[in-house]
């Protein structure tokens, strides 16, 4: 669902009225034709389960389909159509259902899991879904998709390849009206695959993407935007040219550009122009985890905190204190540094503030009654003031940080786990567990996962370049950026969760 202005929350369903959602849901009154054992052709409508509403299991034992519609007359004006597939109980697929607004449309997605399903339906608009079996097989070689037949988010049917492939394609937000996602994920029967399509954020723009792998694919496409894709064989890959020798060696990374990620277990994994001075890891107390990392004012440094508020130092780092007495269910879950690196702010989940150094407390949240716990905290530019952010997205400023709203009484799809002020201190973004993202001030909406399928929740973000990046406990990387993209965990995830992430 979409959603512009501030705050932005990418595809949210918050646009859904009081009107609609006081409608009474009714018992879903399903058809079903007759078909083989555990393979169900099912229609359901808006007129049996009200234009929001859950309907009744379906059971599937091979690849299945969705064909949908849905008409907005009956609201008077553009709505939304989102459709939620709930899976068989333990299993590890996510299907992606259409996620569509405008006065009406239609398509159909493709599903390749089996089991019992039932679906959920947000929607403002008269819609109807139909069911069934796919025995089709998959197309060979060459195939066309598009928003047209498949909605602007959704699943194509299958394509084989018995080679070397590309993916020819192209997008364009002008039904959109402004800048939108095109976010292709390539998957094979048995789940995702290490292929990686196309992530783009603008108007509308085009490109090609070539693959080596052979096999049974089919795409899963997050938009707001017309796309179309075309897939097809592709000669073999020219042999790469021989290197020119060099006299010297290549340059390093810009320092300007670069990432550290911290694990739960104090381990850093640095990135582009970051340099690893040394970790924590072996080194924190037992029942305790790594939960922040934070970088010294010049890059060639950085300090780790644990949950116990224990400080770690490495490169130019400086130790100034710390591990604090907590009380019964606190915890300290960050740290930041004051301008000038000598001194620096612990904060704590019940929204104290501890300060070492050359830093000046402006004040805290402890013994305030707090509707979810505060999960990050951050100092304003210049070092006279700091924001927290609670799970439940209240915004707390203390000293020089301006207030220009917060999400907390609001319903969110998950809890908020990060902030970065802009630049000039005139707004800041949140972001979600789920990747959507909330603009306040003169902050700007770069694009978002939410409504996308995540391997796992993101933890936090930081401000980057012109931009934002935000990491997933797997170390995925989601840069919404011009920076450069100095890679990710995300491939090969690390046997403990990441915690935190800094940038030079």
């Amino acid at each position: 669902m979409r959603q512009s202005g501030h705050p932005s929350y990418s595809r949210s369903l918050r646009s859904v009225t009081a009107a609609v959602l006081g409608f009474a849901m009714s018992v879903a009154v399903v058809v079903v034709e007759a078909q083989p054992a555990s393979a169900d052709t099912v229609s359901f409508s808006s007129a049996q389960v009200g234009t929001s509403g859950q309907t009744a299991q379906f059971n599937q034992a091979g690849n299945w389909e969705m064909a949908w519609t849905y008409d907005c007359s009956n609201f008077g004006q553009a709505g939304n159509f989102q459709v939620t597939v709930n899976q068989p109980s333990g299993s590890p697929v996510v299907d992606t259902g259409p996620n569509e607004q405008g006065m009406s449309g239609s398509g159909t997605d493709y599903y390749t899991d089996t089991g019992t399903f039932s679906l959920t339906v947000n929607s403002e608009c008269n819609w109807t879904i139909n069911v069934a079996p796919n025995s089709a097989a998959p197309t060979s070689g060459t195939a066309q998709f598009s928003s047209t037949s498949t909605g602007d988010s959704g699943n194509t049917s299958e394509f084989t390849e018995s080679g070397n492939w590309q993916m020819a394609w192209s997008y364009n937000c002008s039904n959109y009206g402004q800048q939108g996602n095109l976010i292709v994920e390539i998957d094979t029967p048995s789940g995702p695959s290490s292929d990686t399509g196309p992530n783009e954020l603008g108007t509308g723009t085009s490109g090609t993407d070539n693959y080596t792998d052979a096999g049974t694919f089919d795409l899963n496409v997050s938009s707001e935007c017309n796309w179309s894709i075309s897939v097809s064989p592709a000669g073999p890959s020219a042999p790469s040219p021989s290197p020119s020798p060099s006299p010297s060696p290549s340059p390093s990374p810009s320092s300007s550009s670069g990432y550290w990620m911290l694990g739960r277990d104090g381990t850093i994994y640095a990135f582009g122009g970051a340099k690893n001075y040394g970790d924590a890891a072996g080194k924190l107390a037992s029942g305790t985890s790594a939960v922040h990392v934070e970088p010294t004012p010049d890059g060639n440094g950085y300090w780790i905190v644990s949950s116990a508020g224990n400080v770690f130092t490495y490169g130019d780092a400086t130790y100034h204190g710390g591990n604090p007495s907590l009380g019964q269910g606190e915890s300290v879950v960050s740290l930041s540094s004051t301008a000038d690196g000598l001194g620096y702010w612990l904060f704590t989940n019940l929204g104290r503030v501890v300060a070492y150094g050359d830093a000046v407390s402006y004040g805290d949240m402890s013994g305030t009654h707090l509707n979810g716990p505060v999960l990050d905290s951050i100092r304003t530019a210049d070092g006279n003031g700091y924001y927290m952010v609670g799970s439940d997205g209240g915004i707390f400023t203390f000293g020089d940080a301006h207030f220009y709203g917060s999400e907390g009484g609001k319903h969110l799809n998950g809890p908020v786990v990060g902030l970065a002020p802009t630049s000039d201190g005139a707004g800041y973004w949140l972001v979600a567990n789920d990747g959507g993202i909330f603009t306040f001030g003169d902050a700007v909406f770069k694009g978002s996962m939410g409504g996308t399928r995540l391997n796992k929740p993101v933890i936090g973000m930081v401000a980057y370049g012109d931009g934002y990046l935000m990491v997933a406990s797997d170390g995925g990387i989601f840069d919404f950026s011009s920076q450069p993209f100095d890679g990710s965990l995300g491939a090969n995830p690390p046997a403990v969760p990441i915690v935190g992430v800094a940038v030079l």
